[in-house]
Parts: C-alpha cells; structure tokens; sequence
C-alpha cells in the first residue's frame, strides 16, 4: 500500500501491484538503467579505453582517496587551532591567526531593486572541462 496525497490535498491510499515482469528487466539491465535514467549519462561520453588513461585514472583515485582524510583533518586542526585563539590576532610557532574582513557586491541583488535586466549581449558564456569521481571509487 501506498499513501500519497492528491490535488485536493487529501491522503489518498493506493494498492501498488508487483510487476514481475519489470522486476526481471531492471535485474538484468540495471547498470544501463543507472546510465539512462538516474544519471542520465546516455553514452555520449567518450571511452577512454587505453592503458595511459586507465592508470590516470587508478593514480587519481588512489591520490584522492588519500588526500581526502588529510584534507579533513587539516581543516579540522585549523579550525580548533583558531577557536583558541578566541577572535584575537594570535601567533604560534610558524602560523598566525588574523581576522580577515572582505566587502563584495551584490550584483544580481542590485539589478534586480532597481528592476535592471541586462542585454543579452553582456553575457558572456564560458566552458571549462570538469573531472569527477564517482563516489565510492
């Protein structure tokens, strides 16, 4: 049973019947099912099949997976290390702790107060390659 709750805003109770069928399919097409329909990555990525690429790829994992715990901790020990020094300018050993104020501006909140939409033509478009590491790998 299923409860949901309709247009009116009432919980309504549905019976969800078993599709085996479906079931058997998902089972046996799940990794292309993961790709079309959760991550949407429909191959039109290219496969780097080669050996140079595969041991990138190894190499960057591994370096992540190794990175990512010290990041943490660093960041950790920064922030216990600043809490001690209680929001004054501190010093120990080699490292100095100092308050840093910055001003920026609210563009988008400026323009849209005086009600300002920019010209199309003073957007400017740019296009970056990204990496990503699947989680878990």
């Amino acid at each position: 049973i299923f409860v949901a709750m309709n247009k009116e805003e009432e919980i309504v109770e549905c019976e969800v019947s078993k599709d085996e069928a479906y079931q058997e399919w998902l089972v046996k097409n799940i990794k292309q099912f993961i790709l079309d329909y959760i991550i949407d990555q429909k191959s039109d990525y290219k496969e780097l099949e080669d050996t140079k690429a595969k041991n990138l790829t190894i190499e960057i994992i591994r370096l992540e997976n190794t990175i990512k715990p010290i990041k943490e901790k660093l960041e950790s020990l920064k922030k216990e290390l600043i809490a001690l020094a209680n929001g004054e300018k501190a010093r120990c050993l080699d490292i100095t702790i100092y308050p840093q104020s910055r001003t920026t501006i609210d563009y988008k909140g400026f323009l849209e107060q005086k009600n300002i939409t920019v010209p199309k033509e003073f957007y400017k478009e740019s296009t970056s390659m990204c990496l990503k590491i699947k989680k878990g790998a």
